[in-house]
């Protein structure tokens, strides 16, 4: 076997690893730049809806978004009610 075949196929497989992963990067970006439409364009209960179907697709990263503490705690006081949230 020539010397120059098994350093061909490092660098293709290293190719190819370099593409899986820069592909799976794009991926995680497009779930993460999820975009919500305007309230005004939405019912009412639809755009609290969007918003939290938007912080499911953040995975982790939406523990420390403000946007998503804010539309959790919308869906709790929804939720339970304006009796459970002033009791806090």
């Amino acid at each position: 076997m020539p010397a120059a075949l098994p350093a061909r196929m490092g660098a293709g497989l290293l190719a190819a690893l370099a593409l899986i992963l820069s592909l799976a990067d794009h991926k995680q970006q497009q779930r993460a730049s999820v975009t919500t439409r305007q309230a005004s364009d939405m019912p009412p209960g639809k755009a609290l809806t969007t918003r939290l179907h938007a912080c499911v697709q953040l995975g982790e990263a939406a523990l420390a978004s403000p946007d998503c503490r804010v539309a959790w705690a919308e869906k709790r006081t929804r939720f339970f009610g304006a009796a459970a949230a002033g009791a806090r």
